[in-house]
């Protein structure tokens, strides 16, 4: 009996009927010992013809990679080769052909690699990327300082925005941020743990200033001003603010600074929540749609100039900008998620189309010669389904993300609204206090020119210059004088 060596770089075929044509007698006598007596099993086990015979397809094809030399599958002498019988031999023969088939064809990987993805299907209610696709580690810039950090932190809260979170909540979460990033999560892209995570963590407050920034600028796109000049130097000496603060002021001073800050306004997005041209009313009516399911107690009272709107309109305005922001995520995620699946469903077809076909021609004695066009499309397909799921987790990530986000300006809408209405409560008994104050001092006028007018009345019985009797007094001696007279007729009778 002959031993069989496969090369696997020529990939010949191998015949179904003997193993004798693959067996040259050079290798005779010698014991194969591979990695695996089982593909689960200890090394430098010797395998058997029976033992072989008793594993799948898949299993031998695990087999043989572990024997692959530069020349090929080396079969040497597997021990019981000889005793099998011709037609264990003839099935021996049909699974190693099947097996090296499935080794060319790259079906093994490509199942694992369809499994591992089915895996990571993101179930649309617990879904939590660990990566926009968008953001690589490497082209991150570097974190800003903390200097500029505490900078834009004030300048959030000058401008009527509000941060995230206090400047000693922040060093709190950067200590252990895998288990504290929480309360920071509607500013995030991406866990914690990564390389993207952790610059999320430390430029949270200046990514914060530049959104709130960008709001500001579509405050006034969505009235009909692209380029106001009120605004534009508002923000060139909102970025002054922030230079000086964090203690770079001789840079401000330079000429290219301004002009590098406007540049910046210009580049800005134009965010518009209405088509272009439509009217202050039609932006108003929009905003308002978008707040009503929240359905605050105050009622929203935009004007046609943003600076002439109290924190709590320009609050809520903000809100109904990250809303808008969800909505568009939320769109792009549900349009890729129809994609990646169609993709899914031809990948996986695919797949299992290869698996027929070899069964079938396994089952009728006919080679299954894999082409390098058959390997090259296999790889292909995955190739170009993993690509083009790429922009919909890209789009699942920032929807979860900025849900997060939405979440939170809702909360802080709650809270302003809440501090709002203990402020009018405070002022309500202010001013009743002030009230009462008022009257207990008038009171206390009338009472102290009631008491002046009592000084200024005579004592009873009192006579003398300046000295005026009382009507009680007057009564009195009146009655004493009409009591005498009365007495002195009653003698005369």
């Amino acid at each position: 009996m002959s031993v069989a060596k496969i090369k696997s770089k020529a990939r010949p075929r191998i015949l179904a009927s003997s193993l004798s044509h693959l067996l040259p007698p050079s290798t005779s006598g010698s014991v194969i010992r591979s990695s695996r007596r089982h593909p689960n099993q200890a090394e430098d086990a010797v395998v058997t013809a029976t033992e072989l015979l008793a594993y799948d397809d898949a299993q031998l094809a695990l087999f043989l990679k572990s024997i692959e030399t530069d020349e090929g599958y080396n079969l040497s002498s597997v021990d019981g080769l000889k005793e099998l019988s011709k037609a264990q031999k003839d099935d021996f023969s049909d699974k190693v052909d099947r097996a090296v088939l499935r080794i060319e064809h790259q079906v093994d990987e490509l199942h694992e690699r369809l499994t591992n993805l089915a895996d990571q299907l993101p179930d649309s209610t617990s879904f939590e990327p660990r990566r926009l696709s968008t953001e690589s580690p490497s082209a991150l810039p570097p974190a800003p300082g903390e200097w500029y950090e505490n900078a834009c932190h004030a300048g959030l809260i000058e401008d009527g925005g509000r941060p995230v979170c206090s400047i000693q909540e922040l060093l709190y979460i950067a200590d252990e941020p895998a288990t504290r990033y929480r309360p920071i999560i509607s500013w995030l892209t991406d866990e914690p743990d990564t390389v993207t995570g952790a610059s999320n963590i430390e430029s949270v407050f200046s990514r914060q200033f530049r959104r709130w920034w960008l709001f500001r600028k579509s405050q006034w796109i969505n009235r009909g001003f692209d380029e106001p000049e009120e605004e534009v130097s508002a923000f060139i000496e909102s970025s002054r603010r922030r230079e000086v603060d964090s203690g770079d002021a001789l840079y401000t001073r330079q000429p290219e600074f301004n002009e590098g800050e406007r540049r910046m306004w210009q580049n800005m997005p134009k965010v518009r929540q209405v088509p272009d041209g439509q009217p202050f009313s039609a932006y108003r009516a929009a905003v308002e749609f978008r707040l009503k399911p929240y359905r605050f107690t105050r009622r929203l009272q935009l004007r046609k100039n943003p600076h002439q709107q109290d924190a709590w309109t320009n609050w809520l305005e903000y809100l109904s900008f990250e809303k808008l922001t969800l909505e568009q995520w939320t769109a792009k995620a549900d349009f890729w998620e129809s994609q990646f699946l169609s993709s899914w469903r031809l990948l996986a077809a695919r797949h299992w189309k290869i698996i027929s076909r070899q069964h079938s021609n396994a089952t009728a004695g006919r080679p299954d010669r894999a082409t390098k066009a058959d390997q090259d499309a296999n790889e292909t397909a995955i190739h170009d389904f993993v690509k083009q799921t790429e922009r919909y987790k890209e789009a699942r990530a920032a929807a979860y993300y900025q849900r997060h986000r939405v979440k939170w300006a809702v909360r802080e809408a709650r809270l302003l609204e809440s501090e709002r209405a203990k402020q009018a409560k405070a002022a309500e008994r202010s001013r009743l206090e002030k009230r009462s104050e008022t009257r207990k001092m008038q009171h206390q006028e009338n009472d102290q020119v009631n008491l002046n007018s009592q000084l200024k009345k005579p004592k009873r019985g009192a006579t003398g210059e300046g000295v005026t009797p009382s009507s009680r007094d007057v009564a009195s001696a009146t009655a004493s004088r009409r009591s005498a007279r009365l007495a002195k007729m009653s003698k005369q009778a």
